[in-house]
């Protein structure tokens, strides 16, 4: 007789923009670009500081201003050298930069919305949700870990990445050295 109506999940997603976080997460989780724990703090660098860089573009220079694609040119500059400079950095470029343009496309696209939040708002959004997302990929990355050193044979967790070691240790395991091992100790 009665019904209550349920929210409705879409608008809660496109109310916080979390297609941003989305694609955060899936880089996060990719094993050739985070899923080290070194590699989060870029992450959150990188994401972060590229939303607070289309923020100061759309602020300056308006939403509709051809100077944001002046902006974007000068911030592709160091988010790029964060991609070639080392593997570590590479991360904290990519995110930078879908971070950066994830946010001026969402304020153009959205000129005439008249719902569309002010770019205060729409920062503080971005950045919660980014924030949550990297939250999330560090657990489930450190659960990951943990349970791929508990459920595998010595054997193969004698040898194990440098970003992974001390987690090894955590988990009660025991290993022999982290990649310090040599090609003569492989043999036998």
């Amino acid at each position: 007789m009665f019904i209550r109506p349920s929210p409705n999940n879409s608008d809660a997603f496109k109310a916080w923009y979390m297609l941003g976080a989305t694609g955060t997460i899936v880089v996060t989780l990719n094993p050739s670009l985070g899923q080290t724990y070194i590699a989060f703090f870029y992450t959150f660098c990188g994401a972060l500081t590229g939303a607070a860089l289309g923020f100061c573009s759309v602020s300056s220079f308006g939403k509709t201003s051809y100077a944001n694609v002046g902006m974007a040119a000068l911030v592709s500059i160091p988010y790029t050298y964060f991609m070639l400079v080392s593997p570590r950095t590479t991360i904290m470029g990519v995110l930078g930069l879908l971070a950066f343009s994830n946010y001026i496309c969402n304020s153009l696209a959205n000129v005439s919305n008249a719902a569309f939040d002010l770019p205060g708002t729409y920062l503080y959004k971005v950045e919660t949700v980014i924030s949550c997302a990297l939250a999330f990929s560090a657990i489930l990355s450190l659960l990951i870990s943990l349970f791929r050193t508990t459920h595998t044979s010595q054997a193969n967790c004698r040898y194990i990445p440098e970003s992974e070691y001390f987690l090894c240790k955590i988990a009660g395991s025991t290993y022999v050295e982290s990649d310090s091992i040599e090609d003569s100790e492989l043999k036998t």
